[in-house]
């Protein structure tokens, strides 16, 4: 250091160390999802900060990686995912060596499935109640479509049970039709991290599970999410492989391309 006309002058090395020092110190202090909010003002706002996030996906391109404890690992999937607002998606399930295994459009509850191997399209809607035929529980299409892309918004806070600020995370409970459903959400009032569904009896019926969580195209997503029904002792994680956050998607990204010789299917369960 040296002293020039009562003024101190570092040397350029030591002055560039001392920037990095300053604005990685800095950096290091703000979490990555700080949007600005300030902090937490009671359960109203954290409501309101989960379904803020919520409505900001317009669309998602992504590529996923699908693994079930009741599907054998040989049989792991990728699946190509397209979301558009307010309830349009297209789902390509490819298998890990590359064949398509099955197509399958939905909007609101109608759904469009094509199995190339066959070449059928099976095609109908699969309500709440259909729906709870297949994974037990009374969850619309739109309802699992959305927990599975990790888009998910909380009850209004007037159905609020319980509300506990508790180490580095929330914890609240809201009445729901039939039960009741536990949140924990981190201490930014932006990542979800676990949503639990209980009937009027306390008896767990599913566990959503949301990790590695980031922010893309002004979204905070998970990387990483986990469906578990323990009843059923059934588990299923998807692991975004790939995402790409409201950028523009066309119309023709979701036209379902089929051979003239499609065979036309009923999409019905017995």
């Amino acid at each position: 250091m040296s002293r020039t006309g009562g003024r101190f002058l570092l040397s350029l090395p030591l002055t560039i160390a001392l920037l990095v020092f300053f604005l990685f110190s800095g950096c290091a202090r703000r979490s990555p999802f700080d949007m600005g909010l300030g902090p937490i003002h009671g359960p109203e706002d954290i409501v309101q900060r989960i379904n803020a996030n919520a409505r900001r996906l317009s669309t998602l391109r992504a590529e996923v990686r699908i693994n079930s404890s009741h599907m054998a690992k040989s049989r792991l999937v990728k699946v190509s995912v397209l979301f558009a607002r307010p309830s349009q998606y297209k789902m390509k399930f490819g298998a890990l060596f590359g064949m398509t295994m099955a197509i399958m459009m939905v909007s609101g509850e109608d759904v469009d499935l094509y199995v190339p191997q066959s070449n059928r399209l099976y095609r109908g809607q699969l309500s709440a109640e259909s729906l709870g035929q297949i994974i037990g529980l009374d969850m619309s299409l739109p309802e699992l479509m959305e927990t599975l892309v990790g888009n998910i918004r909380l009850p209004a806070v007037s159905q609020l049970l319980e509300y506990r600020p508790e180490e580095e995370r929330y914890a609240l409970s809201f009445q729901v039709p039939g039960g009741r459903q536990d949140v924990q959400v981190a201490s930014d009032g932006l990542r979800l991290l676990r949503v639990e569904l209980c009937d009027s009896r306390g008896q767990s019926l599913v566990v959503k599970t949301f990790r590695d969580h980031r922010m893309l195209g002004g979204v905070v997503r998970p990387g990483q999410v986990e469906l578990s029904l323990p009843n059923k002792d059934q588990k299923i994680a998807l692991t975004f492989i790939q995402q790409e956050v409201n950028q523009q998607l066309e119309e023709s990204d979701f036209r379902l391309d089929l051979p003239a010789t499609v065979e036309p299917v009923p999409l019905y369960l017995e």
